[in-house]
């Protein structure tokens, strides 16, 4: 019978695999010395940067909650819904408004308009390298990066809480400040409402009547001013008064004429009769046909009476350009109205945030947290200590030889056993 074969190299085998807690136990008191020792130095160490070699950090917070936007009156509704503008961008449901804060907030446009708007690099004293070309404009860039990593958002429901650190307190607080006026502009700027784009297209339209009314008087001045009208109606008034008055001298003359020929017949009285009915006539000549061409345009511009012939012409002309005017001035007077009443339903409706809690100087600083600092340095000085000690204890444990179990192939019943033999 063939029976199975131990092999025949040597077989090594630890003495004891498993841990005894109470001799870890038992081991940690023995060296309770040394963990409390190096735990404490850590702990000495983490205060002493805490305190001496990081820079304090002062916190400015500000809290924002969504505003409500009032609803706008019934006859600005309709004029806004009508204007071609519409609604362009609405800040949609409950909640929405602050999602888009916050995307405003982290955007690179609005840490860009904080820097510029408040020349944060003059203020902050950032160092520029002037030889380099584009030296200001890599201090931007970093001052840009510096504000996007360093401004903390957090959002909760209709809630916003915006903060940043700084070394300087008063910075800390207008940085925020900085941010949260930002914030407002480009809101103005870029979010419409119903009653935004109302007074748009209502300031579109004041303009476009402003410029009209500036024709329509360039237009009237220069008619009055080459036609000599100065009152048009009492012109013409005096005019037909005073052609009245020549023509019943002139029905005069031509009477006592007739009585100097057929009665008296003095030849002398009916010329000079005769010269001065013609020179009446002349004069009424003048006043129905006007001035004329043997008058300067000078004298033309300061002659008072209208001539008759053209006092219909002249009358619908003026009439017309009046209305004209005046239309134009209703206009401008009820669209100046108006916009007033849309401005103050744009300030109501404005989708402006509500500040809760404005940022204000910080008077203790919130980093670095000296206590934390010196709890952490103490753990980690335990843990490496105990961990040191348990490392040793591991090295001073390993035996001095090894145990090699030789085993003796069996052929027969009274082949000698299995021999242990230990080399030292």
């Amino acid at each position: 019978m063939t029976s199975k074969l131990p092999p025949s190299g040597p077989v090594y085998r630890p003495t004891n695999d498993e841990i005894d807690l109470k001799e870890v136990i038992l081991l940690l008191w023995r060296n309770k010395l040394l963990i409390a020792t190096t735990a404490f130095g850590f702990a000495l160490i983490a205060a002493l940067v805490s305190f001496f070699l990081l820079t304090p950090q002062f916190e400015s917070r500000a809290v924002i909650m969504e505003a409500k936007d009032s609803s706008a009156s019934p006859g600005l509704r309709n004029l806004g819904e009508s204007s071609p503008v519409g609604t362009f961008l609405m800040l949609g449901g409950p909640g929405q408004a602050i999602i888009k804060y916050q995307e405003i907030l982290q955007s690179r446009q609005i840490a860009s308009n904080v820097v510029d708007e408040n020349e944060l690099l003059s203020r902050l004293e950032v160092e520029i390298d002037r030889e380099d070309p584009r030296g200001e404009l890599k201090a931007r860039d970093g001052l840009i990066r510096s504000l996007r990593g360093g401004i903390r958002i957090e959002t909760e429901r209709e809630v916003l809480r915006l903060s940043f650190r700084h070394p300087d307190p008063i910075v800390a607080r207008d940085i925020v400040d900085f941010y949260l006026e930002a914030l407002r502009q480009y809101i103005r700027s870029n979010l419409l409402t119903q009653a935004r784009s109302t007074e748009l297209f209502i300031e579109a339209r004041l303009e476009e009547v402003e410029a009209n009314l500036a024709t329509v008087e360039a237009q009237y001045l220069e008619m009055k001013r080459d036609l000599g009208i100065v009152q048009l109606p009492s012109q013409i008034n005096f005019a037909l008064g005073t052609a009245t008055n020549l023509r019943s001298q002139i029905i005069e003359k031509e009477m006592q004429i007739e009585l100097y020929k057929n009665v008296m017949r003095d030849s002398s009285e009916v010329r000079r009769l005769t010269q001065e009915k013609e020179q009446l006539e002349a004069q009424l000549r003048r006043l129905i046909r006007g001035s004329g061409t043997s008058e300067t345009d000078a004298e033309k511009m300061l002659e008072l009476f209208t001539p008759l012939d053209e006092s219909s012409e002249l009358q619908f002309k003026f009439a017309n350009a009046e209305r004209l005017y005046k239309t134009q001035v209703s206009l401008i007077e009820l669209l100046s109205r108006q916009l007033e009443v849309a401005r103050i339903e744009t300030k109501r409706s404005e989708p402006v945030f509500q500040l809760i809690d404005p940022p204000v100087e910080g008077l203790i600083p919130v980093a670095p947290n000296k206590r934390l600092n010196t709890v952490l340095g103490f753990l980690l000085g335990m843990i490496l200590s105990t961990f040191l000690v348990l490392v040793l204890n591991q090295f001073s444990a390993l035996p001095k030889g090894l145990t090699r179990i030789v085993r003796v192939d069996i052929r027969e019943k009274d082949s000698p056993p299995t021999k242990r033999v230990h080399l030292n």
